[in-house]
């Protein structure tokens, strides 16, 4: 592409600004221009921001001063796909190397800022280095410039994908909103910016809004350096953590960044339009209209970022009217509308325009990436982390509770088993001649001939619904298995061998013959349907100790014709937040939860977890669960 310059006027701030000079450029080119861009950052702050492709993938990074911004496009490589998860032995030499890339990254950053003067005063020159080593060099990794910008996590993340460049000590701006709910709402994007007494509301929503225009970039950039330069401001970002993608070893950064491109991802993939199904006829009541919906799956649902159109019909007349889903519960939604409704006037189409807000479990897991990016978690201290990302790195799990003896039951007419190994011990040998008897069952009693049976350390499986077969047996003892190389059991079986099955044993298992340790069971699904599939199960064996955590949401008027075998077990997410006296009336001496993997996000259940620890989780369909999702209940419940 074309060298282009451009004059951009901003309309963010209330308070007037001169106009903005924009270098619009190609990465090869980036040479030319870079000088006089550093000139103008005379006191090191620069914004930063950038767009995304349709597949998520970088396509531009913007830089700005106050008085100059740069935009520069990136080529896309051919087949460019997102660094894959490291092997075991690239993790090997990761870990062995760690250590001393951290200290020459150190090194490096000594050095850099001892040369800073230099660089400077060599600016003028023509380097011979690539552009992109450049850009890292005088801007992403240069200790004199201080970046500050909306997202920068992401934008962290795409550099490292699409670049292979490292940014250091960059400022995340939103992360000045952190007591907000919802850190990427209008309300968070102008607190991050200096205050809605500073800014113009609609323009600002327009600039940071979904679907806003490539050629918001360079003013995106703009604002956050005017932000970081406000007096009041100042004060606000310096205490923030920095992200530092240098200082992190190469497979660790591959992973977040795997976890966060595909979360970009399946948000991409999100509707941005949905037609509604609803009745035909509403209530229209001072300035809200009351719909009922028919269809759960395209109901109207609560949000700010979403805005709604009401197609209405008089006759041969039809209009459209906006506004937004002011309160929803169960079928029924209320639309706060722009302007009045005829009585006479037939509801034609209701459509939902804009994307849905980001669930309690995408911000959550969003967060914990953002927050391993600036070194404020470190998710390789987690044993299960490290299991299921990085399993070459040892990393030593906290010890179970100390293994039970089960004593030998002396019972003629049934049978008593030892299986070969226990909790990864092997089994002893028998000292003694075997029994026979012809009439019965085989046993051994628990004193024979001197010899004392060693005791059990690991219980028996419980299973009164059926027989398991051989496989469904094994897997059993894995779940309920204390050893350290159980601590992480992947089971597979086509649909009908019986997983449910080995939940249910396992389940009972545990709850049978642990009663000394009270080791907690949370049974946890990606779909309500599959968590209700197992609520049923246990409850058809003849288990019913166990409370099923439901959203209300999905419950109330929709589907509580499914779960009435299940009223005695339920636990509704509106019930949540009433203390822990409710909560532990409600749960009795339950050490079994059902939920799905996104109730655990939910903040206001750590209630029920204080009460019910989460010591194992069951995960049925784990299949179905892209794997980052269960990254908030790893960092969560650690």
């Amino acid at each position: 592409m074309a060298h282009t310059t451009s004059s951009l006027e901003q309309r963010v701030y209330i308070d007037p600004h001169d106009s903005i000079f924009v270098d619009d450029i190609h990465e090869t080119l980036l040479p030319l221009v870079l000088p006089l861009f550093l000139d103008s950052a005379q006191c090191g702050t620069v914004g930063v921001a950038a767009t995304y492709r349709t597949d998520c993938s970088l396509s531009c990074l913007a830089f700005a001063t106050l008085t100059r911004a740069i935009v520069v496009h990136f080529s896309k490589q051919p087949n460019e796909q997102p660094n894959e998860q490291p092997n075991e032995q690239q993790q090997q030499q990761t870990q062995q190397q760690t250590q001393q890339q951290q200290q020459q990254k150190k090194k490096s950053r000594k050095m850099r800022k001892k040369e800073g003067m230099m660089k400077r005063q060599g600016q003028q020159q023509k380097l011979t280095i690539s552009p992109r080593t450049l850009l890292q060099d005088h801007i992403l990794c240069d200790s004199n410039i201080q970046l500050y910008g909306y997202r920068v996590d992401r934008i962290a993340v795409a550099i490292f994908l699409e670049l292979s460049l490292r940014i250091n000590a960059a400022v995340d701006i939103l992360s000045v909103s952190s007591g907000s709910r919802d850190r990427r709402s209008l309300q968070a994007i102008m607190t991050a910016l200096g205050g809605e007494l500073l800014l113009q509301r609609e323009n600002v929503e327009t600039l940071f809004g979904d679907g806003a225009p490539a050629t918001n970039v360079a003013l995106q950039a703009w604002a956050a350096c005017r932000a970081a330069m406000l007096d009041h401001m100042a004060p606000r970002y310096a205490p923030l953590p920095r992200i530092a993608t240098d200082m992190l070893p190469d497979a660790y950064l591959s992973v977040l960044a795997k976890i966060s491109r595909h979360a970009d991802i399946s948000e991409s993939l999100k509707p941005t339009k949905v037609i509604n199904d609803v009745k035909g006829d509403f209530i229209f009541k001072k300035g809200n209209v009351n719909i009922e919906c028919t269809r759960f799956r395209t109901r109207i649902m609560s949000s700010k970022s979403q805005v709604i159109h009401i197609e209405t019909q008089v006759e041969d007349q039809h209009s459209i009217i906006t506004g937004r889903a002011q309160h929803v519960e169960g079928r029924q939604a209320r639309i706060n509308i722009n302007g009045t409704m005829n009585p006479r006037e037939k509801i034609v189409s209701v459509t939902t325009v804009g994307k849905e807000s980001l669930t309690a479990a995408e911000s959550y897991r969003e967060d914990v990436v953002r927050q391993a990016l600036q070194g404020t978690v470190k998710l390789t201290e987690h044993p299960f982390f490290c299991s299921i990302w990085m399993p070459s790195f040892s990393i030593s799990q906290t010890p179970l509770v100390q293994p039970v003896a089960y004593p030998l039951i002396y019972y003629p007419g049934g049978t008593s088993w030892l299986p070969p190994v226990l909790n990864g011990f092997t089994r002893p040998p028998v000292f003694h001649p075997p029994i026979c008897y012809p009439g019965g069952t085989s046993w051994l009693p628990p004193v024979l001939n001197g010899f004392t049976r060693p005791p059990v350390l690991r219980p028996p499986i419980c299973y009164p619904g059926g027989t398991l077969n051989v496989s469904q047996n094994i897997a059993v003892r894995r779940i309920i298995s204390e050893a350290d190389k159980d601590r992480v059991v992947l089971i597979q079986g086509p649909p009908g061998t019986g997983k449910t099955t080995v939940i249910a044993a396992s389940v009972m298992s545990i709850i049978q013959y642990d009663d000394t340790q009270k080791r907690t069971i949370w049974l946890v699904a990606h779909s309500n349907v599959a968590v209700k599939n197992i609520a049923e199960k246990l409850d058809k064996v003849g288990f019913r100790d166990f409370k099923l955590l439901v959203s209300k949401d999905f419950h109330f008027d929709w589907h509580e014709h499914l779960y009435e075998r299940l009223e005695h077990c339920l636990i509704r997410s509106d019930e949540f937040g009433d203390g822990p006296v409710a909560a532990s009336r409600r749960i009795l001496d339950s050490r079994v939860m059902l939920c799905t993997l996104s109730m655990l996000s939910n903040p206001r259940i750590d209630e029920y977890t204080r009460l019910v620890p989460i010591q194992t989780v069951i995960i049925d369909e784990a299949s179905q669960i892209e794997v980052g999702d269960y990254l908030p209940m790893i960092q969560r419940f650690r």
